[in-house]
């Protein structure tokens, strides 16, 4: 053992580690400040079809924010901007995490005849997807997000919602980002 050593004096003490884990009761009044800031904030930026799970996506946001706040040893002072970013940032996460729960389409599967189609069909589709994918990385990265959000079948107030923006820029991100999606494919020869 050295002297140097500030945290007790047997390394393998679990309790001591333990009781610097636990928050104190100033900590504990924070983070349910926090939390409740963090829910309101989730709630607001929600999909409709998010909103039964919002409590969940608020509580793992609350966890992760906690687990940050320990383990780099942070003091508990983050104003309401940065609450608003951290629930974005867990809703957004949910939606992707929902996404990769539906099976992605291989790329076997995109040469795959169509249900009810030919191999012809589900050949044209999957050229179409390529491009609707090309097409999207090459857009500016706000219309970009709209457009993303639009076509995982947001409607556009809650697109708004989502960028923090007025309803009107949304609908023109979303109205000329869809305008710039035909015009790229059009210039690439496909159709739907």
């Amino acid at each position: 053992m050295t002297g140097a050593q500030t945290w007790g004096a047997d390394p393998y003490d679990w309790h001591a580690a333990m009781r610097r884990l636990l928050p104190t009761p100033e900590q504990d009044r924070d983070f349910e400040r926090i939390h409740r800031v963090l829910s309101a904030c989730v709630y607001k930026v929600c999909p409709r079809d998010l909103l039964p799970v919002a409590d969940d996506i608020a509580q793992t946001a609350s966890t992760k924010l906690l687990a940050r706040v320990r383990a780099e040893g942070l003091e508990v002072d983050y104003g309401p901007g940065y609450l608003w970013k951290v629930a974005n940032h867990a809703v957004i996460d949910e939606i992707r995490r929902r996404q990769r729960r539906i099976e992605e389409p291989s790329e076997d599967a995109d040469q795959a005849p169509a249900p009810g189609g030919d191999a012809a069909q589900g050949e044209h589709r999957a050229r179409i997807l390529r491009g609707v994918r090309a097409c999207l990385s090459e857009a500016k990265p706000d219309r970009r997000a709209a457009l993303g959000l639009y076509l995982q079948g947001m409607k556009l107030q809650e697109v708004a919602k989502s960028l923090r923006c007025e309803a009107k820029r949304a609908d023109n991100l979303v109205h000329r980002g869809l305008a710039a999606l035909r015009a790229c494919l059009d210039k690439k020869g496909l159709r739907p």
